[in-house]
């Protein structure tokens, strides 16, 4: 399967991508580092952040099994605004 659209977010401030990468570890996604690249559930994921502009981008490269990209994605943006809020 091809890679999802890329979403991106803006004014993540750096605490806020410190609390995203928190979250994100603890389920099960090792988001490590301002950019990079990682697997889990079977699926494939990579971002990007730029403290000096406060934007993430993320990348579902690969959905995890059983899913798809609007319901992988739908997540994802659930978790990023949830943090923002």
């Amino acid at each position: 399967m091809s890679a999802c659209p890329a979403q991106s977010f803006a004014n993540v401030a750096p605490n806020q991508f410190a609390l995203l990468q928190q979250k994100a570890q603890a389920s099960g996604i090792p988001l490590e580092g301002n950019s990079g690249a990682a697997s889990s559930f079977g699926g494939k994921f990579e971002w990007n952040y730029d403290p000096a502009t406060q934007a993430l981008t993320i990348t579902v490269a690969s959905p995890p099994f059983l899913m798809n990209c609007e319901s992988v994605n739908a997540r994802i943006g659930a978790l990023v605004r949830g943090v923002l809020a």
